[in-house]
């Protein structure tokens, strides 16, 4: 069979239109590297069901593939096209093109054949919240029922499934979440149009690790495949435009296990790939840079490693072998509770899960770099912040920061001097005290030191639930509730400042948009319920009660440039933007605040919330809610507590900051090892932890 003609698109697709379809096509240098580690010369049958440009079918003729049949299936009929002029010397029998829908039964049935070699693809891209409104433009794009239901039919035309297969796929479909993006029904998709002994080569974005929706593809993978090896895209460089780290994952499709959990001595390669591994023709370039093809010399560095089964680490590429057992029992922990992993398993006890019994508890989940690390000397149980009753959200959100957030500029009297925002029109505004609050608003504000000190706060936030505008006092009447005895009239100044900024213009001239109706603003108002007669009314100036999420004992930036850095609340516990996510204890904990402040910023957390974290464009690290709410923490005794609390209280002092940190390094490794640990030990966490913000960070 001979090459493809050309290697680059004939016209270039709208990118509003791309992005409202979810495509981020693959690139050849991408697709190249894929091709060749999932062995594409020796497949006697391709398909790319979500095929896009076509670069992956390309790519596998460029990694040495002849096969019988090759197959691209793609809904978008400008870019189906364009693709079809793009392979005009490969012989018509060779080679099968359809424009549809690849979840639709009659578009799949009009494919050569349901069962392959080599299944490869990049899924499009789309969130859960596209897929809940389907049709985009002139392309039919099915909302997110429709694939479900498309994807139940269509569990009976694969020849690779038995009827146990098929009954257990039908219960995955029913099964997966509907805050799935487009990867989870595609990855569901493709697995069964893998044969047994084929391959399934997927470009995945690295959520597919850890968020609770991808638990169904993890659980795929451990039943009915052997993973080979997934490669990372360390500096998020792969797919610029997408602005996340992306994943490529190689399996082998196997008979369906009895249990996922049943691996013992198997895994994986993990392959972590610098941006400076690359070069214009090549994702691997640079690490072979006298080889004329470096992704076979690639592939060659990974089949030995893997016979191995031995990680070695590199300036460029890291590579870390990964017991299947261990992910396994990641998998286990965190979807111990869900009904899915019940039924699939036929059933699972407390004492086989190893969990608590609250159903509400997230059970921690170790990073496969960091299980390697642990080996098998650690023999210290982790827990979850939960089941430590520490609670974990996102701080306050205003909903209209323009308006609510204000710069304190002096005190006069019971009055505050404040410059509120430009785009309100006024340069200064007299407040009464009682109606502001200390704020922290953004990184730029964090003090250098672990602990916040209010006094040095110039944010205030607008808390105007004991004020009401005159011309609002006058719509209630003294026989609801008294309400005169819970808000007094606005003074002049602010009750113009209120009016003013109700209809500031946030929007155009041709799509104008006021504050006051902005909708995370109305939801504000709420009328007076005469059921309780202590409720007040409110009105869209006034903010919810402010709740421990929006004042929490700890909190850390939910983007990250440096390491993730937690910090202590001032004692007065100040009011924290939703640029941060809080932390606070639940009144059973029996921890303190000092004692978590100096384990979350320990190398083990530290390193644990880097390689947890979503890596953005541009090297930033987004550190969510959900990832902190699976950190393993060890199981610590009352003495270690004690201990802990003691660096903490040291820590948010300021002084001395290098030697409290490592003292709370050696706790931790001691912990784990207990006192004879190699010193070794500690090093190597604090390089997993360096390594891993030098990989997000360098220069693309």
């Amino acid at each position: 069979m001979g090459t493809v003609a050309t290697t680059q698109s004939a016209s270039p697709i709208d990118s509003a239109r791309r992005k409202r379809l979810g495509q981020y096509f693959t690139g050849i240098r991408l697709a190249r590297l894929l091709a060749y580690l999932a062995d594409a010369r020796k497949a006697k049958s391709i398909i790319d069901p979500m095929s896009g440009d076509g670069d992956m079918i390309e790519a596998c003729f460029q990694a040495g593939a002849k096969p019988e049949i090759a197959v691209g299936i793609e809904i978008d009929p400008l870019v189906h096209r364009r693709v079809s002029s793009r392979f005009d010397n490969i012989p018509e029998n060779k080679i099968h093109l359809v424009c549809g829908n690849s979840f639709s039964r009659k578009v799949l049935s009009s494919a050569p054949a349901m069962s392959y070699d080599l299944v490869i693809t990049n899924p499009p891209y789309v969130r859960y919240q596209s897929l809940s409104r389907g049709t985009n433009g002139d392309v039919n794009v099915p909302d997110g029922i429709t694939i479900r239901n498309d994807l139940f039919k269509t569990v009976e035309l694969f020849p690779s499934l038995d009827e146990e297969d098929r009954r257990l796929f039908r219960l995955l479909i029913e099964s997966y979440s509907g805050l799935s993006d487009l990867a989870v029904p595609s990855w569901l998709l493709c697995a069964m149009l893998t044969r047994v002994g084929g391959i399934l080569a997927m470009v995945v974005p690295e959520a597919w690790l850890s968020r609770d929706y991808a638990q169904i593809i993890q659980y795929l993978l451990l039943r009915w495949f052997k993973i080979r090896y997934v490669i990372e895209d360390c500096n998020a460089t792969w797919f610029k435009d997408a602005l996340v780290k992306t994943t490529l994952v190689i399996a082998e499709r196997i008979k369906r296990r009895d249990s996922a959990f049943s691996w013992n001595d198997e895994g994986f390669l993990l392959a972590q790939v610098l941006s400076e591994a690359t070069d214009q023709s090549s994702i691997v370039g640079q690490l072979f840079s006298a080889d004329p093809n470096p992704e076979v010399r690639f592939s060659e560095l990974l089949r030995t490693q893997s016979a191995k089964r031995q990680g070695k680490p590199g300036d460029l590429l890291n590579l870390t072998w990964i017991p299947l057992k261990q992910k396994a029992e990641d998998l286990k922990r965190s979807a111990s509770r869900t009904s899915w992993l019940s039924r699939l398993e036929g059933g699972l006890s407390s004492k086989q899960t190893d969990v608590s019994t609250n159903e509400d508890i997230v059970q921690p989940v170790i990073p496969p770099t960091l299980a390697a690390w642990l080996g098998t000397d650690c023999h210290t149980p982790f827990v979850s912040p939960a089941q430590l009753g520490i609670k974990i959200g996102q701080g306050l959100r205003t909903g209209a920061n323009q308006f609510f957030y204000v710069d304190a500029l002096r005190t006069v009297g019971n009055a505050l001097i404040a410059t509120p925002d430009r785009i309100i029109g006024l340069e200064t505004v007299s407040l009464p005290s009682d109606c502001v609050l200390p704020v922290l608003r953004r990184q730029s504000e964090l003090p250098k030191r672990f602990r916040l000190d209010a006094t040095a706060l110039k944010g205030r936030v607008l808390v105007l639930n004991r004020y009401v505008l005159p011309e609002d006092a006058g719509v209630l009447s003294s026989e609801e509730h008294n309400w005169q005895h819970r808000l007094q009239l606005m003074p002049d100044e602010l009750a113009q400042f209120v009016r003013r900024g109700g209809q500031t213009n946030v929007g155009t001239s041709e799509e104008p948009k006021y504050i006051q109706n902005m909708s995370a603003v109305k939801t504000n108002a709420r009328k007076i319920n005469h059921n309780r007669p202590t409720s007040s009314p409110r009105f869209w100036y006034m903010l919810p009660e402010f709740t421990p999420r929006h004042r929490p004992a700890l909190f850390v930036a939910r983007v990250n440039y440096g390491h993730p850095k937690t910090y202590i609340n001032a004692p007065e516990r100040v009011l924290i933007d939703a640029n941060f996510s809080t932390l606070w204890l639940d009144q059973g904990a029996t921890i303190s605040p000092f004692a978590l402040l100096a384990i979350l910023n320990s190398s083990w957390c530290m390193a644990t919330m880097e390689l947890t974290g979503t890596v953005m464009g541009g090297g930033a690290l987004k550190l969510e809610a959900a990832h902190l709410r699976r950190l393993p923490i060890p199981k610590l005794t009352s003495a270690q507590w004690n201990a802990f609390e003691k660096l903490g209280s040291e820590l948010s002092q300021g002084q001395e900051i290098a030697p409290v940190l490592a003292a709370i390094d050696q706790l931790v490794v001691r912990v784990m090892f207990g006192n004879g640990v190699p010193h070794d030990k500690r090093e190597a966490l604090d390089t997993i932890r360096q390594r891993e913000l030098m990989k997000r960070t360098a220069p693309r």
